[in-house]
């Protein structure tokens, strides 16, 4: 038996825990925050390249319209453009550092699940969330019973842990 729904919830960026909200089996709602990561390197970035934009203004400033000045100028104007497609690339990389649940349902977690203030990996699992609505049941039938069932049939299920009793299942491949 597997959840039909369930979403495995990676780290989108390489960076530290800030906030882990999560517990074993907690039911989240979707769009609820997961985790938040923080990063000195997307941060150091970000602050270095408000630095050079900085300077870059200054510079344009000073430069004016400066009939003398203007192949300087383009350049400042090109490296400016660069600049501020570097702050983009990190303002979207810093909005992937916080981790929403992509769908309710409930958590579960790593074997050594993450805490605030461990480091982790880009792409690095953090939890899944399972839908435990609706289940997914995989079997095998002999050879001889396959004439006399048909998709769309009704069948009960036994599973092994007795305490959840027989579940009511429908073929549907």
């Amino acid at each position: 038996m597997e959840p039909e729904f369930q979403f495995h919830v990676h780290a989108q960026e390489a960076g530290q825990i800030a906030v882990a909200n999560l517990a074993e089996m907690r039911r989240v709602e979707q769009g609820e925050l997961l985790f938040s990561l923080v990063s000195p390197t997307l941060e150091n970035d970000a602050e270095q390249s408000r630095i050079r934009n900085e300077r870059i203004y200054h510079e344009l400033s000073v430069i004016g319209f400066d009939p003398e000045r203007q192949d300087e100028r383009l350049v400042l104007l090109a490296e400016q453009d660069q600049i501020q497609s570097e702050l983009r690339s990190v303002s979207e990389k810093q909005e992937r550092m916080e981790i929403f649940a992509p769908i309710a349902g409930y958590a579960e977690l790593p074997d050594v699940p993450f805490a605030q203030g461990d480091w982790v990996s880009e792409g690095e699992l953090l939890a899944r969330i399972v839908d435990r609505e609706a289940w997914i049941i995989k079997g095998y039938v002999r050879e001889l019973d396959v004439n006399r069932i048909q998709v769309g049939g009704e069948a009960v299920f036994y599973p092994d842990l007795v305490e959840l009793g027989p579940i009511a299942a429908r073929l549907v491949s």
